[in-house]
């Protein structure tokens, strides 16, 4: 039997679940309504929108992400948990994008996620020095200073970092836009343990004591502890060429400052940059100075091989499967492949690279070398087909020893300046093989001294041999005739070779058409084959072609000797 108490129950349960009813319809007509509206204008698409269709019926869902795979793509990342995102900087990439205020929709390639990866191996401690160069308009700045930052705080929001650039203007840029992201509404959401205490353009700080600090390279960041340290596009294009001594100061400053501190302090260093020229910090860090580029003080490349274990990813423009610092992980497998098809052509790249080239500072000097992002391969001319000349000493002729062998001398005067240059090239079998080049900076009585000592070490392993030597003016006359007769004393033949008014790039040519040509090989084992490659490579736009000079020497003679020529 119903009493009257339990009559009131069932008919106020009835009200309820009538109404809930009625609001569930009315929920389930306005989804109808707002799905419908969003298979016309998919662009319209919003996090509200996106927590609606987790309630919506499948068959509704299904239907709108039928007609749109963008927006699918978008609500599957949506129910993926903050714990994803943790444990994977590029899907906390794809998510954050969207609440920044970089313009359009997120664009996925392959060098985001494999620069994710990187990224992440910094994090967990795994890589404790990385060079990262990539071209303009490819997400550098903004993965190293935006979405690497927040992406550590919302696992640990006391991480600390610094980030070093050529000026304030580009930390504070990315600080603000650091800050916009952190103080949305949607990291908020996923991350609450991150909490701003304190905040302006160039300094950051958490609740619990995390802190990112944006500055110029020559403003101050010491007693900080920062568990890394960013250094962005440390070099303005325009100072490379234009201001050399603030890049030097430049390089002094991470060599004392920032790379052995960084050691003493476990510290992790990441520098990313566009490449510019061979004297650039990465340069530096990778030694190019002994491919050719430009001398590095002794002390200094002392500080700067202390702490040489380097992870170098390097991601031209264009790719190239020969390039010097190839990229183990680039996906790309046709030469001329643009790094990111996604977002840009190659009408856009040939548009960037012009506006680039009228850049008043630097006349578009350093553009081939911010797209290739190997100075050495972009500043020569001359030279080409280095890489095809080059053997081993497994590849020389066995009896090579009777062939013709001339070691020419470029003669420098004194301890400063150029160098005193001598290259060996042997004529053997229809071929000129460059077997030894040597370079030191002596004064002309230790310099001739340690020239005859070479000569003669050379004139007991070769049948036939001699040396040759700039004569030119009246006191290079009298250089040439001193080192003549000490070479003669030892019974060892010196050649003159005349200058003339012809320039270096005009007495280089005969040998670059060799290696050109495959008449000329090198001998990869040679002791300064580095120093040598580097110069033809950059010749003549390099600082030290002494080496070049000498091979250029060393090639006339011996092409006059096989020609039959008067020595």
């Amino acid at each position: 039997m119903i009493t009257g108490r339990m009559t009131e129950d069932v008919a106020s349960a009835n009200v309820l679940l009538y109404a809930y009813a009625m609001r569930a319809k009315r929920v389930r007509e306005r989804l109808r309504d707002r799905v419908a509206f969003l298979k016309e204008n998919p662009e319209a698409l919003t996090e509200d929108d996106l927590d609606a269709l987790r309630h919506a019926d499948g068959r509704l869902r299904r239907r709108l992400m039928d007609a749109h795979d963008s927006i699918r793509e978008r609500y599957e990342q949506h129910l993926e948990s903050p714990e994803v995102m943790q444990g994977s900087f590029h899907e906390f990439v794809k998510r954050a994008f969207r609440h920044t205020k970089y313009p359009g929709e997120f664009r996925d390639g392959w060098h985001i996620r494999a620069l994710c990866r990187e990224w992440e191996g910094v994090y967990n401690g795994e890589t404790m020095r990385i060079l990262i160069n990539q071209p303009p308009s490819s997400m550098k700045s903004a993965l190293a200073n935006v979405f690497f930052p927040a992406w550590c705080w919302s696992q640990d929001p006391g991480f600390r970092l610094v980030q070093y650039s050529y000026n304030d203007d580009l930390p504070q840029r990315d600080g603000r836009d650091l800050a916009t992201l952190v103080n949305s509404d949607w990291y908020r959401r996923n991350f609450p343990q991150v909490r701003l205490i304190q905040e302006s353009a160039s300094m950051l700080m958490t609740s619990v004591g995390g802190f990112r600090i944006g500055q110029g390279w020559n403003g101050t960041a010491t007693g900080l502890h920062p568990n890394l340290i960013v250094i962005d596009d440390p070099t303005k294009a325009g100072d490379i060429y234009n201001r050399p001594a603030e890049v030097s100061k430049l390089v002094s400053w991470f060599a004392s400052t920032i790379s052995s501190r960084g050691i003493i302090l476990k510290c992790a260093i990441a520098i990313v940059m566009q490449r510019l020229a061979t004297s650039d910090l990465c340069g530096a860090i990778l030694n190019e100075a002994a491919f050719g580029g430009e001398d590095q003080a002794e002390e200094l490349q002392k500080e700067l091989d202390a702490d040489a274990d380097w992870r170098h990813v390097c991601l031209p423009m264009f790719y190239d499967p020969n390039h010097r610092y190839l990229y183990e992980h680039d996906k790309r497998t046709q030469e001329g492949e643009i790094l990111w098809p996604e977002v840009m052509t190659h009408a856009d790249i040939q548009t960037r690279m012009k506006i680039m080239e009228m850049d008043p500072e630097n006349g578009g000097k350093t553009t081939a070398a911010q797209m290739n992002q190997d100075p050495l391969a972009v500043q020569g001319a001359l030279f080409e087909g280095l890489r095809e000349a080059d053997i081993l000493p497994t590849d020389l002729p066995r009896k090579i020893r009777h062939g013709r062998f001339v070691r020419a001398w470029d003669l420098a005067e004194s301890l400063q300046g150029d160098y005193t240059a001598g290259v060996l090239i042997a004529d053997y079998d229809d071929r000129f093989y460059i077997l030894d080049a040597i370079r030191f900076k002596k004064g002309p009585t230790d310099r001739n001294r340690l020239i005859v000592e070479i000569a003669k070490q050379d004139a007991e392993k070769f049948d036939t041999y001699m040396v040759a030597a700039e004569k030119s003016g009246n006191a290079g006359k009298e250089v040439f005739e001193n080192l003549h007769a000490l070479l003669a004393r030892e019974g060892i033949r010196a050649a003159a070779m005349p200058a003339g008014n012809k320039s270096k790039t005009h007495r280089a040519t005969p040998i670059a058409s060799g290696v050109k040509y495959g008449e000329v090989r090198v001998l990869r084992s040679m002791k300064e084959y580095n120093a040598l490659s580097g110069e033809m490579r950059l010749f003549p736009g390099g600082r030290n072609d002494d080496l070049v000079d000498a091979a250029a020497m060393a090639y006339q003679r011996l092409y006059d000797w096989r020609a039959g020529k008067k020595i």
